[in-house]
């Protein structure tokens, strides 16, 4: 007897994972063989339908389903995203039922990591940001990763929850690289939180950390402008420009700082530098000029002065794409006038000659003969008829037959060559010119042949 319960208690105990102890597995046992067999069946069965994308009959299926076992957490999760996932939106009284039916199975079971993560989408889709960041800390409270930490610091961002932030943040670069991402991101929560001074000791300890990078120096300055500390980002501006002539940063920096300072001149010509500029990315000036639409949708900043500018950026060798694109946008949005489409859709076509939408516009149709360099559209030729000056064309026709001697053919009589009288008739048909608005009256005839060509030349044999 002792040897049995020695050998017992050698054996490894088994240990259920965690999973199994929730509340699927636990709603299942509950249940009697019969009901077991009926749900399984029918469970089955909605999923088969499901991939044959039969989504009604699956729903209908888990309905039955779900009466056997309602606090099933599969079928309640599957149950939901046939709603939730639905190509057609669902009335409101049932997509308030799937919320709260994948609410459940994050409640039946908690340690899925799917379900916690689809929740969360969830909310996020719904704007729900406390709820979907404290999903994403039971998340990251079982495992920390980056991709989960980031997620987490960017919900608290939408949540204007800028201490939950900083923390998060802390966790993040523990396990994470800083970066100038990260320093910003500090920097910003901190401002946010009224610690300027914090802020500025993060920025300048990166800069030192990274002295040949003068991206860093312009995040300090523009820090200071927005903090009203706008003379010492304005020397620390000039101080890169010093090192670095023309760097686009830079450009893009001083244009903040006129802004601030609201020196309107100083501004435009700004404006004018760093749309011509060839250092600044093209996706730089685009995030430029839709901020400034917006200020023109304010009704802080006229859209022909603006038109003018985006103008100026896409004049040069090269183009600077999507910079057409967003300019024809704006001046459909802005109302200008139909002509000012015309720059942009040149722009696109010497990118792109196959571009539907620039070929559209009348430029690229040949309606606006003045808007191209000699007066046509090079990219469609107008369809003509005959030639503008039909009689250059029948001299010359007509000094080769004079010059060509007519060949003397042997054959009989035909249709071909029809005999005297009928030629003379023939003197008296209408011409093909008559087609181009010079019909004769009815009491005319127009000469034929040979003749024809030396009356309309004027040429005397």
């Amino acid at each position: 007897m002792v040897l049995l319960c020695a050998g017992c208690a050698s054996r490894p105990v088994v240990s259920l994972p965690e999973l199994l102890t929730e509340g699927t597995t636990r709603a299942r046992n509950l249940l009697s063989v019969r009901e077991q067999r009926a749900f399984d069946g029918i469970y089955l069965e909605a999923l088969r339908q499901k991939y044959k994308d039969a989504p009604d009959a699956a729903f209908d299926l888990l309905d039955r389903a779900l009466e056997i076992n309602p606090n099933d957490a599969e079928a309640l999760f599957q149950q939901s995203m046939l709603v939730l996932n639905s190509d057609v939106m669902p009335d409101s009284a049932l997509q308030e039922r799937a919320t709260q039916q994948l609410l459940r199975a994050t409640q039946l079971e908690p340690s899925n990591e799917f379900y916690l993560r689809t929740l969360a989408a969830h909310w996020i889709e719904r704007g729900k940001w406390v709820r979907a960041a404290r999903l994403y800390e039971m998340i990251t409270a079982h495992s920390e990763k980056a991709e989960d930490l980031a997620a987490l610091i960017a919900i608290y961002d939408h949540a204007g929850d800028p201490q939950s932030a900083l923390v998060t943040l802390d966790r993040y670069e523990r396990i994470g690289e800083r970066d100038q991402s990260t320093v910003s991101q500090r920097a910003k929560y901190l401002v946010a939180l009224g610690r300027n001074e914090q802020a500025y000791e993060v920025l300048r300890e990166f800069c030192a950390e990274n002295p040949d990078n003068p991206n860093y120096r312009l995040e300090l300055a523009d820090l200071f402008v927005r903090t009203g500390r706008p003379d010492e980002g304005y020397n620390i501006i000039q101080n890169v420009l010093d090192a670095h002539p023309g760097f686009g940063g830079a450009l893009i920096s001083l244009l903040a700082y006129y802004e601030t300072k609201h020196d309107r001149a100083q501004f435009e010509r700004q404006f004018s530098l760093v749309m011509r500029s060839p250092e600044v990315l093209p996706r730089q000036k685009v995030a430029i000029f839709e901020s400034m639409a917006r200020a023109v949708d304010a009704g802080d900043y006229d859209k022909y002065r603006l038109y003018r500018h985006g103008l100026e950026a896409i004049s040069l060798p090269g183009g600077s794409s999507p910079m057409p694109e967003v300019l024809s946008d704006f001046v459909r949005a802005a109302k200008l006038p139909e002509d000012s489409l015309a720059a942009p859709a040149r722009a696109l076509l010497a990118a792109d000659s196959t571009n539907a939408e620039a070929r559209r516009h009348p430029v690229a149709r040949g309606h606006r003969r003045g808007a191209h360099p000699g007066g046509r559209c090079p990219l469609r030729r107008r369809p003509t008829l005959a030639p503008r000056r039909p009689h250059l064309l029948l001299l010359r026709r007509a000094l080769a037959a004079i010059a060509t001697p007519p060949r003397r053919s042997h054959r009989p009589l035909s249709r071909r060559h029809p005999p005297h009288h009928a030629r003379k008739r023939q003197q008296h048909r209408l011409t093909p010119l008559c087609r181009f608005g010079r019909r004769p009256a009815r009491h005319q005839t127009v000469p034929t042949g040979l003749r024809s060509l030396r009356h309309r030349a004027d040429l005397r044999p």
